[in-house]
């Protein structure tokens, strides 16, 4: 049985979650069944991956948190380093990019995501303080954990530099978050 719509577009995100390039042709190729919707989908991905908002610049501020930088960007959402103003704390806060909003399964699985992250508890698991949503801009706070990105350590480890990969590393928490909020979401739901 082919895959529906909604397993190559987790596949697309998942790829991108794990730092690999998508080829766009390829998938439209291999699922005509499925390409303008596709297309869509791809065109979303893009704008995603290429500015914070039309100016390119990140919100100033996000309910009670001050935005700093942005740390990274993937498939469901932009992290920034952020300034939680009411604890004076510095976490890192995952957003749903306004081109993703208007998608109800993916505000969903966002939401999701934060909510199963939310309920794990272990040492190597990065916590989530909170979440809630801003100015329509839905958002999880999370401990921010200072090092290389995972993206980094992966690449370490596909070309054999053991080097580069820090020992257990703090990358591999953030890894793990998103890693079990998949797994917990795929079984709770």
């Amino acid at each position: 049985m082919p895959p529906s719509l909604e397993q190559i577009q987790d596949e697309i995100l998942d790829a991108i979650h794990a730092g690999e390039a998508i080829d766009a042709e390829g998938l439209l190729a291999a699922h005509p069944e499925h390409a303008d919707d596709l297309r869509g989908f791809l065109d979303v991905i893009a704008l995603v991956e290429g500015s914070a908002d039309a100016s390119g610049l990140p919100p100033a501020r996000l309910g009670e948190f001050r935005i700093l930088r942005e740390l990274g960007r993937g498939g469901m959402g932009v992290v920034y380093e952020a300034e939680q103003t009411s604890l004076k704390r510095r976490v890192a806060l995952k957003v749903l990019p306004p081109q993703l909003r208007m998608d109800v399964r993916l505000l969903a699985r966002f939401k999701r995501e934060a909510e199963a992250a939310g309920r794990l508890k272990h040492p190597g698991i990065v916590p989530v303080f909170g979440v809630g949503e801003a100015a329509g801009t839905p958002f999880f706070a999370m401990e921010l954990v200072e090092g290389t990105t995972l993206q980094a350590v992966l690449a370490a480890r596909r070309s054999g530099d053991d080097a580069a990969v820090p020992d257990g590393g703090q990358d591999w928490q953030c890894w793990a978050v998103e890693t079990i909020a998949r797994v917990a979401d795929a079984l709770a739901y």
